[in-house]
């Protein structure tokens, strides 16, 4: 019989034990090894508590980890990084997403290399995915069919389609048509849907109303109409360039090039016609009788070149406005005696002009020229002021001048040689600037500013300034390099608040230009020598916006704030007196996104005087688009809209929402801008026109301050501030150029949101301070 032996047993009760630990160990690892998927878009961090992230993972991804699971983060791994991901943004199945169809798309069997196609999906079809969100191709379900798409044909939202009405359409209440709205819509209306594009009907709104249209009602072609022209109007071709002459306006089909522009530089022509073709305005020209073709618009100079802007005569507002030279009587000069004026075609050699409003555009009729008091440039009067610069040119076919405007050539007929230009001398004509050109010391004579490329000095964010003293506007000396004290040209006191810009200093003087249209060559006019001490700097806040979001296409125009459900309201002018509102609103990626099902449009004009009033909770715009301003409020739940004649003003530029009973107005009349207070529940003025400031430069949109008491005055590319008596606040103005580094975008729309200045600009973009 064996002994018991204590060492050995031990022995092997050690290694028993060993060899549980070990199982024990391996398998409680084993066990802890979880798989998951981001339910949401999750940073992956550097460590368990670090702030630093390493990148973002997408819904979706597969990921693993041994993670005690009442853990915060999990430690896990992707894409060959380590790092922890928040356990709240997992979750143990995949997440459904759904997408929309942004261009037409085809279904594939697989996303390898022998995939095929399977069927066509129309924009705007929506769709749900469980693939990962980084995946070039998403595995998608549609119409029973199991699938791949392109991850760039989708978007998270649905995309508008801009359809005409090719056949007069009827406006149906249910998708299945069998309740009508008694409104048509006439052909070569300009529409937008978000309907699935292989849908039957269509969902659209039109003039405030919404519903359906049949598909087949409606095209992809270019929107387009002819508007005659009263007989006798003339203008002038400013710029010839590369341009053809279209037998029909172009992007019309058969349009063939037919001609150059550039042959009827500076030669009287007869306008026929004006057309447009989508947002394209074209002109049928004539030439000693004969049809020449179609040129577009933006070439021509519809006046001559003396004339542009106007302001009735104060002994002539009883007189009439025709609707054709020597026509008939359509209306009264009387309300329209404080406007500025845009004269944009002459007839009967000049005698008579037609005129419109000039920052609404609304057409007005013809006047006698002799009832007007005509300007160059809103009250620059073209005075000659002596520079130098260099100068290189850009159209070799551009028209010369003699000092007469009397036309001399072109550009390739006075160049010699490789010798650089100078420019010499400067002057306004009508709302240009024109150049004296000399080379080898030998004068050339007067080019358009669009016809060459100046080389100015300065031109830095330092040298932005602006002045609130009426001092004296001095010429340069006979080589432009300093100032002639004794050739007083103008008043600094004309140009007061607005923001300037210094080109060169010399000595206790420096020569400033009026930065009239947000950086512009040719439209940011010099004016002279001031002295130096008359000027205050104008401070930079270019780098305090940030971007915010992208709107969509169109004429971009108002933006309002809806400060309790955090929407913004863009408006955009949709041509003929109508405008288009709609809401943006934030999506589940933090996005902003337009609320397509709450678009309302409307005789809302240019849609710019847009305010939202939070006392009431109701959206207000202003509308000058006719005879008589127009208040429209609109309930931003339903989109209800009701409007209000608004009576004893002739124009409304802007409106902003002062308290809870009170709209200030703005009126921008010839040489000074106006302010009024109406009263929404008496729909009177408080004080029409009672506060006055001058010009301040073309206003793109206005906002009150209801918790520092400040009225914020947007024009061009600077914010002027005012208190409540509607006295400019100097120290706190400034200006800036935005997108920073790159060419700077026309502003359109100011509001506040959350506690924040935020301006909209022509490319669709939002900023806001930081």
């Amino acid at each position: 019989m064996k002994r018991f032996s204590p060492l050995k047993f031990v022995s092997s009760l050690v290694v028993f034990l060993l060899l549980v630990s070990l199982f024990s160990y391996y398998s409680a690892d084993a066990q802890s090894k979880r798989t998951y998927y981001v339910h949401r878009t999750s940073k992956l961090y550097a460590s368990a508590s670090s702030g630093n992230y390493i990148r973002y993972v997408p819904v979706n991804a597969k990921l693993s980890t041994a993670s005690k699971k009442s853990s915060k983060r999990y430690r896990v791994t992707y894409n060959g990084q380590t790092g922890y991901v928040y356990r709240v943004n997992l979750s143990a199945r995949r997440t459904t997403v759904n997408r929309y169809i942004a261009k037409t798309s085809y279904l594939y069997t697989s996303r390898d290399t022998s995939k095929s196609r399977i069927q066509k999906i129309a924009v705007d079809k929506s769709l749900t995915t469980d693939s990962n969100l980084n995946s070039t191709m998403y595995h998608v379900n549609y119409k029973g069919r199991r699938g791949y798409v392109y991850r760039v044909n989708l978007s998270t939202g649905k995309t508008p389609v801009t359809k005409f009405v090719v056949k007069t359409s009827r406006i149906y209440k249910n998708y299945s048509h069998t309740k009508r709205y008694a409104t048509t819509i006439p052909t070569q209306t300009q529409l937008t849907t978000t309907s699935p594009q292989s849908n039957r009907m269509f969902w659209i709104s039109y003039r405030g109303i919404r519903g359906y249209v049949y598909a087949s009602n409606l095209g992809s072609n270019q929107q387009y109409y002819n508007n005659t022209i009263p007989s006798g109007a003339t203008g002038y071709i400013a710029a010839g360039g590369n341009h053809g002459i279209w037998s029909k306006p172009y992007g019309l089909y058969g349009a063939s090039d037919i001609g150059k522009a550039a042959d009827y530089v500076n030669v009287p022509l007869s306008i026929k016609q004006e057309s447009k073709v989508g947002s394209t305005v074209w002109i049928q020209i004539a030439y000693n009788g004969r049809i020449l073709g179609w040129v577009h618009k933006d070439i021509v100079q519809d006046v001559s070149p003396h004339l542009s802007f106007a302001n009735v005569k104060p002994d002539n507002i009883n007189n009439n406005i025709y609707n054709a030279p020597s026509g008939k009587a359509i209306a009264n000069l009387v309300p329209y005696a404080q406007l500025k004026l845009k004269i944009d075609y002459i007839s009967n050699d000049g005698q008579w002009v037609h005129i419109r409003k000039y920052t609404a555009g609304t057409s007005l009729g013809w006047v006698p020229v002799s009832n007007l008091d005509v300007e160059n440039a809103a009250g620059k009067q073209g005075n000659i002021i002596n520079v130098n610069y260099s100068a290189s040119i850009t159209d070799s076919e551009g028209p010369v001048f003699d000092d007469s405007v009397n036309f001399r050539g072109y550009l390739n007929q006075f160049q010699n040689g490789n010798s650089g230009f100078i420019v010499t001398k400067e002057k306004m004509v009508g709302n240009e600037e024109m150049y004296n050109l000399s080379q080898n010391g030998q004068s050339i004579g007067w080019v358009r500013s669009n016809t060459i490329h100046v080389v100015k000095p300065g031109l830095t964010d330092k040298d932005y300034v602006f002045s609130l003293i009426p001092d004296n506007i001095y010429n340069g000396t006979g080589d432009g390099l300093s100032a002639d004290t004794n050739a007083k040209i103008n008043e600094l006191g004309l140009y007061n608040g607005h923001m300037l810009e210094i080109v060169k200093q010399s000595g206790d003087y420096s020569f400033i230009k009026y930065n009239d249209w947000y950086d512009t060559d040719g439209n940011d006019i010099d004016l002279g020598w001031v002295k130096t001490n008359d000027l205050s700097q104008l401070p930079n806040h270019t780098a305090q916006f940030q971007n915010v979001f992208s709107t969509g296409g169109g004429n971009q125009q108002g933006l309002a704030y809806n400060s309790d459900k955090g929407i913004y309201y863009v408006g955009y002018d949709t041509g003929n007196g109508y405008g288009k509102i709609v809401p943006y609103v934030k999506n589940g990626y933090g996005q902003y996104t337009p609320d397509n099902n709450h678009v309302v449009e409307d005789k809302f004009g240019h849609a710019c005087a847009l305010s939202y009033n939070p006392y009431d909770g109701m959206l207000y715009e202003v509308s000058s688009a006719g005879p008589d301003p127009v208040l429209y409020t609109i309930d931003p739940d339903s989109m209800r809209v009701t409007s209000t004649v608004i009576k004893d003003m002739p124009y409304v530029s802007m409106m902003t929402v002062k308290d809870k009973d009170t709209l200030i107005m703005l009126t921008q009349a010839s040489g000074s801008d106006a302010f009024s207070e109406y009263s929404i529940t008496n729909k009177k003025y408080t004080d029409p026109h009672a506060h006055k400031i001058k010009n301040m430069g073309v206003v793109q949109g206005m906002q009150y301050d209801q918790s520092n008491h400040k009225l914020y005055y947007l024009a061009n590319n600077y914010v002027a501030v005012l208190d409540d008596a509607y006295q400019l606040l100097p120290n706190d103005i400034f200006h800036f150029s935005i997108p920073s580094g790159g060419p700077a975008q026309e502003s359109e729309g100011l509001t506040i949101a959350n506690e924040k200045l935020t301006i909209g600009f022509g490319n669709h973009q939002i900023f806001q301070q930081k």
